[in-house]
């Protein structure tokens, strides 16, 4: 009975969110944000991974040692927040993709092209 009232509560916040017992004010770098924006900078791996033959496994993963740093958000909440807040005057309506909208200038649309009008042979 105990193991079923657990199964339904869940695991714990510790076991989801920790790794190898790390304190909850460390901020893990996700494997996403390493490869994207720091390019797979991890100074604590080393740098060649040597091959397990008994766990057949390229040890050490770079899952087992997590960077520990704050986030790289890099200010841009901050950026579009700010850019949202400001007041439009062109237009009534306010939403996240008027706001973010950014007109590109009329060199960059096309332009229309057509032949010169030729009447039929037995028009002329």
């Amino acid at each position: 009975m105990s193991f079923e009232i657990t199964y339904l509560k869940g695991l714990p916040y510790k076991n989801v969110m920790t790794h190898h017992e790390e304190p909850k004010h460390r901020n893990l770098i996700s494997t996403y944000d390493d490869h994207f924006n720091r390019h797979g900078y991890n100074p604590a791996l080393p740098p060649t991974r040597s091959w397990n033959g008994q766990k057949l496994v390229w040890l050490p993963e770079k899952s087992d040692f997590p960077l520990l740093a704050p986030p790289t958000n890099y200010g841009l909440f901050e950026d579009l927040t700010k850019k949202w807040q400001e007041p439009t005057k062109t237009h009534s309506m306010n939403s996240v993709y008027t706001l973010s909208y950014v007109r590109h200038p009329v060199s960059a649309l096309s332009r229309h092209e057509h032949a010169i009008p030729v009447p039929p042979p037995c028009l002329q």
